[in-house]
């Protein structure tokens, strides 16, 4: 017997009604349908994502990366995360197969993958999901039936033939956490790809993309009990850009979906976006942080420079504050790496950290509180930073490291907005991330977080709300930071 997932109610948040609809039983299944879109750039987001730029310089030399030919001999399209330029036409047959810039391989707009069109259904089970106790199964099926290949399939034009799938993941908070980037991975249409089928060899099949699926509860290589499934689905779900559980939660409620009903607590809506962008500092010692804590040395000065050892001559500086004096070449050199005084280790200057380039986006979410607070907004800050490679005063100066792109929450409290104008001065100031090894995935050469508390969850969890001493400690950080008060940032 199946009970599948309920309609959600009016007096809980989305995910609580999500969590407690499991305990239910109803008769009519629901399902999600999802319409391939006619070309991968067709999409309002990606179109969103380009800048048109009508005319260059006649003695522009750049060329265009995809047809090698000047830029300069006709229209050209810009992408504005990452600013990499191609002809207008160029870069429009290249989204049509793949949404991701052709130089740095950035997704562009929301994830978008070759899935062909059909339905995810989602029903509860009472079977038993071997390896959780007591715990039964979630069963998703996608049907998708037989059709056209489009533009970025294999073989456009060509037929390929209809599926039938059922998959099962376990009916616990991480299982349903987990399903939650599954519905949202199906509406990006990320599952499934047209190719040839590797168990049967039959060509112009629908086959799974790279997302792990369980499509059998009992018995081998693809069924349970398997304790690394959950992460190692996660982790597939990461490399293809689905945000976290609660981040894609709020965009399935602002996404009309026959998962949600419409109603007016289950939808979220958003208000003006403000956007910061941060350009870390090349070298570190031209940072506005620096800006006037360099002092001419005073006139026939004496004695040796403490970093080289030579005689100290023309060409000398003094760090305001302690008042040690350097070869101006030297100190630069130094302080391209960190912000101290090479001597007593005193901070040189305001507060700068060592983040990559990033914009953060800060947006309100109406009818969504977090929990532990009474009021109804909520304030959704989203970090974006592309791939790039790191600077000197990173850890492997040359080397590449991944981008990221991670969601925070805050109660639109009066307390919320004075914590988020600190932030504000923090992430201008290269205070939120840096670059390290992932205390999550162990991967090194990631952009992680730099030590300033965030909640990235909005109800629930080891980094949700509720907590009430959060803004307590999150400001204690930022005292740490040497980041000013709330007024003063402003």
């Amino acid at each position: 017997m199946f009970a599948t997932i309920m309609g959600f109610g009016n007096d809980q948040t989305p995910m609580q009604q999500f969590h407690q609809s499991n305990q239910h039983e109803i008769n009519i299944p629901q399902s999600n349908r999802y319409d391939a879109p006619p070309s991968l750039s067709s999409r309002n987001d990606v179109t969103r994502s380009l800048s048109t730029i009508q005319q260059l310089q006649p003695n522009c030399s750049d060329q265009c990366i995809v047809c090698w030919e000047p830029l300069s001999q006709e229209t050209c399209s810009k992408i504005n995360l990452c600013g990499h330029m191609f002809h207008q036409r160029c870069i429009h047959e290249c989204l049509k197969r793949e949404p991701k810039c052709p130089i740095c391989r950035l997704p562009i707009g929301e994830p978008q993958g070759p899935c062909p069109s059909g339905t995810m259904t989602v029903r509860l089970s009472d079977q038993e999901c071997p390896g959780y106790d007591g715990a039964g199964a979630i069963t998703i099926e996608y049907n998708l039936p037989r059709g056209t290949q489009a533009s970025y399939h294999c073989n456009p034009g060509q037929k390929y033939l209809p599926t039938f799938r059922m998959a099962f993941i376990p009916n616990t908070d991480e299982g349903r956490r987990l399903l939650t980037r599954l519905k949202y991975a199906w509406t990006c249409g990320l599952l499934f790809t047209v190719g040839t089928s590797l168990t049967s060899g039959q060509r112009n099949a629908i086959v799974w993309t790279s997302v792990h699926h369980k499509t059998s509860l009992w018995g081998g290589p693809y069924s349970f009990p398997d304790p690394r499934y959950i992460n190692n689905c996660n982790e597939s779900l990461d490399a293809l850009s689905v945000p976290d559980p609660d981040t894609c939660l709020g965009r399935l409620v602002n996404t009309p979906s026959q998962y949600i009903l419409n109603n007016s607590d289950s939808t979220t809506d958003l208000n003006s976006v403000e956007e910061i962008a941060y350009d870390a500092p090349v070298p570190l010692s031209s940072s506005q942080a620096v800006a006037g804590a360099l002092l001419p040395a005073p006139q026939n000065v004496s004695g040796d420079c403490a970093i080289c050892l030579d005689r100290l001559s023309q060409s000398t500086v003094a760090i305001h504050g302690c008042n040690h004096i350097f070869h101006k070449i030297c100190l630069d050199k130094c302080l391209n790496r960190e912000l101290l005084c090479p001597v007593c280790r005193r901070h040189v200057g305001g507060p700068q950290g060592l983040s990559p380039s990033g914009t953060m986006k800060i947006q309100t979410l109406e009818h969504r509180g977090c929990s532990g607070f009474s009021c109804t907004e909520t304030l959704q800050i989203e970090y974006r930073i592309p791939p790039g490679t790191q600077q000197s005063y990173h850890l492997n100066p040359g080397m590449r490291y991944k981008g990221t792109v991670r969601v925070a929450y805050l109660p639109k409290t009066d307390e919320g907005t004075r914590l988020l104008n600190r932030l504000k001065f923090a992430w201008k100031r290269g205070l939120i991330f840096k670059i390290d090894t992932s205390l999550t995935t162990s991967k090194p050469n990631s952009v992680v977080w730099a030590g300033i508390n965030h909640k990235t969850s909005m109800r629930g969890g080891e980094h949700g709300f509720p907590d009430n001493s959060y803004f307590d400690e999150c400001n204690r950080t930022l005292d740490a930071a040497r980041v000013p008060d709330a007024n003063s940032c402003v």
